[in-house]
């Protein structure tokens, strides 16, 4: 199983889901577990134990072309911290 966690917006709001990634990777333990993110915010989780890949998210590019590596990838599974 592969999880897709998103988190774009602040500094802040990437740090806040540390948790739950722990959380995630306690729950889903076999899972890969991929977070989408801006440039800038990549280097934040890229150490983090729970996660597998982080995939750098380019703004500049149709969301649509992102839409379709992420099927392509099979990540389909999508959660989100509260």
């Amino acid at each position: 199983m592969k999880l897709l966690v998103l988190r774009l917006s602040s500094m802040g709001d990437v740090v806040l889901t540390t948790p739950f990634l722990r959380a995630l990777r306690r729950r889903f333990p076999e899972a890969e577990v991929h977070f989408l993110t801006k440039p800038l915010y990549a280097d934040l989780v890229a150490t983090h134990p729970a996660v597998d890949r982080v995939i750098p998210f380019d703004a500049s590019l149709p969301l649509s072309q992102t839409g379709r590596f992420l099927r392509r990838e099979r990540l389909r599974h999508h959660l989100r911290p509260a």
